[in-house]
């Protein structure tokens, strides 16, 4: 794409994963396509991250000079690789989530022991009952209703991962 508008390529190590970029389909093979993004050097979508759902066909989904969107799945700026996906990446990795990280979410499933957070991660978080208010909380659903969104200054309290480490 930066033929088009006469502007310098993206270096591949200023892309970053999970950045979201728009491109247009150059080229379509059986296991994929690739993508100019306006990067010093195309990307490549692999037929596996055209979509969630199993794609037997690149060409039942992508044809050459298509637009589409697209997010940086892996970038080695070193060895010149731009992975694609058209799949969303959630806002967070497992392995991303830490201790003392604030995040925001929205309140799915209210139990009488706590509540499960949407946080945009591959599950839910977690707020104990205990942990929803300095003073005692004897109903959750008093303190937090399934759809409110949350984040630190409504819910003070650290969430968990429903796995059960806490971050």
């Amino acid at each position: 794409m930066s033929n088009e508008t006469n502007t310098a390529p993206i270096k591949l190590a200023d892309l970053k994963s999970k950045m979201k970029l728009a491109g247009k389909v150059k080229k379509v093979e059986l296991f994929g396509a690739f993508i100019d993004v306006g990067a010093e050097r195309d990307g490549f979508l692999h037929i596996s991250q055209l979509r969630k759902e199993k794609t037997n066909r690149v060409q039942d989904v992508l044809g050459v000079d298509q637009d589409v969107t697209v997010w940086a799945r892996k970038v080695d700026a070193h060895a010149g690789r731009l992975d694609l996906t058209m799949i969303e990446p959630l806002a967070y990795d497992w392995d991303e989530l830490k201790t003392g990280l604030i995040v925001k979410g929205k309140a799915i499933k209210v139990e009488r022991f706590g509540a499960f957070v949407d946080i945009g991660a591959e599950r839910p978080g977690f707020i104990h009952v205990r942990e929803m208010m300095s003073g005692h909380v004897d109903d959750p659903s008093e303190v937090v209703k399934v759809g409110n969104r949350l984040n630190d200054e409504t819910l003070p309290k650290v969430l968990e991962p429903s796995g059960g480490s806490r971050f």
